[in-house]
């Protein structure tokens, strides 16, 4: 699996391995971050609005099905803006000995 740019975007591409120089190309307008279905029958991508998935055949021979966009709302957000159109700060909190508070919040018997 390989992504290369065009005019569009990147393109994801297949290719049997080992490789016997013939890549297909899975994406017709853009796609990145592909990822393989644990049976290797399908192909997911994130491409806007969010995420596709194809059907892919290789046996008897390579062939594609439709390109579907997946129905899943909250996976992914857009950046928000904060005050003067500026993205808002992140925070992180790193908790030191955790486990020791843990002991107090969780007493073992």
């Amino acid at each position: 699996m390989s992504n290369e740019l065009s005019t569009f975007g990147p393109q994801i591409f297949v290719e049997p391995y080992p490789s016997m120089g013939k890549k297909r190309q899975i994406t017709m307008e853009a796609g990145g971050a592909p990822l393989w279905s644990p049976d290797g029958m399908q192909l997911f991508y994130f491409w806007q609005p969010g995420i596709h998935v194809v059907d892919i055949q290789t046996e008897p021979q390579f062939s594609l099905g439709a390109t579907k966009l997946l129905r899943i709302t909250g996976a992914l957000q857009a950046t928000a803006q904060g005050e003067n159109g500026q993205a808002p700060q992140s925070q992180i909190n790193v908790v030191l000995n955790w486990v020791e508070e843990l002991k107090q919040r969780v007493p073992v018997k």
